[in-house]
């Protein structure tokens, strides 16, 4: 019976850590790899798990084909997974998190909820992305603009009557590979929320997810993600039943 306690309890544990993902900067647990050899290659920014929810929209070199600003302006690629208790969130960029003449990547914003009437902009849930506030998590935040013809939301206050700060988010913002992208260095932000610092969203809510910057020269947006785990019996639930079978067969041959 010890024995059969100690399986289902390493089982229980197999269960909470498998398809988590290390928060570290190495993209590699998402299976994507870019800029690889030092080029641009679609196809190294696909994940290798069709369940990842992600959009990639790096520009090429070339007169008109940058963001405002050029290539450190440049958002690249947004991936979203969600297991457990945990949502993922993972940034591809270039630009760091000490910013370009003044101008940052502060936040991303989340509708979580679909819903464009609640929450100011659209957004109920927004999380710091640099800085001494760097993954805090506020519920209701107020969003400050940044140019009206170009990103509606440029980072938040959590100062606003209904405003709440929910928690920190585990959060690693750091330089991804040197030079890669056009000759300008590529940075990665990694985050692991748990999902009770966002109202925990249930099995198939549609999501949708945008970047801000203090200048707007960019945008990118994933939009219509869902929530895919869905706990069920098949995980923990069979690891009880193994422990209810364990404790039935051990009753039955004390009472003979």
């Amino acid at each position: 019976m010890k024995k059969m306690i100690s399986f289902v309890a390493a089982f229980l544990l197999l269960v909470g850590v498998v398809s988590a993902y290390t928060i570290d900067g190495d993209l590699s647990d998402w299976g994507v790899d870019p800029f690889s050899d030092g080029t641009y290659h679609a196809s190294d920014f696909v994940p290798a798990d069709p369940d990842i929810d992600y959009i990639e929209d790096d520009w090429p070199a070339g007169p008109g084909s940058m963001p405002i600003g050029g290539e450190p302006f440049d958002l690249e690629a947004l991936y979203f997974d969600d297991f457990g208790g945990y949502a993922y969130f993972a940034i591809v960029t270039s630009l760091g998190s000490s910013g370009v003449s003044g101008y940052y990547m502060n936040a991303l914003a989340l509708d979580l909820d679909n819903d464009p009437e609640w929450g100011d902009q659209g957004y109920e849930y927004g999380i710091k992305l640099r800085g001494a506030d760097a993954g805090k998590v506020c519920y209701l935040p107020v969003w400050t603009a940044a140019f009206a013809d170009r990103d509606p939301e440029a980072d938040f206050t959590c100062d606003g009557s209904d405003s709440v700060w929910t928690g920190t988010a585990d959060l690693v913002y750091t330089l991804f590979k040197a030079g890669a992208d056009n000759s300008h260095n590529t940075y990665v932000v990694e985050i692991e929320a748990n999902k009770g610092l966002l109202g925990t969203p249930q099995f198939q809510d549609i999501s949708d997810w945008h970047i801000t910057q203090t200048c707007g020269n960019d945008i990118l947006e994933l939009n219509g993600f869902d929530w895919d785990y869905l706990p069920e019996f098949t995980t923990v639930g069979a690891a009880l039943a193994l422990l209810g079978a364990a404790g039935y067969v051990a009753y039955r041959k004390k009472k003979n």
